[in-house]
């Protein structure tokens, strides 16, 4: 389309510009409004207008068809990749999966490797790994010699359904018969802090919950990163304040 544009005599630069806004505005209109693209076709197209007669000339061309035979070539190709399992992107292994039961055997076995092998492990976070978890806990059952970390976590209690902890334990840890050598607590473990001297001040101006806001140290013990409790607070309360951003806690 912005060749076209030139070759009716636009510049590259405005060529550019109209194409873009056409295909932003379509896109923003289908989205919007919630109708088929055929649908906005038909508004735009008038009888004998210029519109009908681009299509015509598409049609001909068989762009359709060309679009239609891109997709399934590129579909059998990202097959073909799947089983060679070698495509790599900036060094990271791509592996392309036919459904979700495949996907999950696939990492279950790439777990059960690093089990075996005694590595260092990072869990994910989301739901998808959950099945991965229960196939790599009913193909290796001793983990003893792997350690656990996690990679990342939500803002929620353990036993939240949404935490990424109780995800990876119910499918992974419970069913372990040999737990692994360093199980990294939970990172999103909800604490409350007393934030006065006295229980009325206890009571009346609690933190709440603290949960992304605490990095790990190797040992488990969890500090504080973003935000945190003044050390005296009036017995009114108030909300916690943000710690200095160079106080921040990390995991070398």
């Amino acid at each position: 389309m912005i060749e076209a544009g030139i070759l009716l005599g636009l510049s590259r630069e405005i060529s550019t510009q109209l194409v873009v806004q056409t295909m932003l505005g379509t896109a923003q209109l289908l989205r919007d409004e919630g109708i088929h693209p055929v649908e906005l076709r038909e508004q735009v197209t008038s009888p004998g207008g210029t519109t009908i007669r681009a299509i015509r000339e598409l049609e001909i061309a068989g762009v359709r068809a060309a679009f239609l035979n891109a997709i399934q070539a590129a579909m059998e190709r990202s097959r073909e990749l799947a089983a060679e399992r070698g495509m790599t992107l900036y060094g990271v292994e791509l592996v392309v999966a036919d459904d979700p039961g495949q996907a999950a055997s696939i990492l279950a076995d790439t777990l059960v490797e690093a089990a075996r092998a005694g590595h260092a492990i990072a869990l994910t976070g989301g739901h998808s790994p959950g099945r991965a978890y229960q196939l790599a806990a009913e193909r290796e059952p001793d983990w003893s010699k792997a350690s656990l970390w996690w990679g990342d976590e939500r803002c929620v209690p353990p036993d939240d359904e949404r935490s990424n902890y109780r995800l990876a334990r119910e499918n992974l840890l419970d069913r372990l018969e040999a737990q692994p050598a360093r199980d990294a607590p939970d990172p999103g473990r909800a604490r409350r802090r007393g934030c006065g001297a006295t229980s009325t001040t206890r009571s009346s101006g609690t933190c709440g919950w603290i949960s992304s806001c605490s990095a790990w140290a190797p040992t488990g013990t969890p500090r504080p990163c973003s935000r945190t409790c003044p050390p005296s607070r009036s017995a009114s309360g108030g909300p916690c304040r943000p710690r200095p951003s160079s106080s921040r806690s990390s995991i070398a």
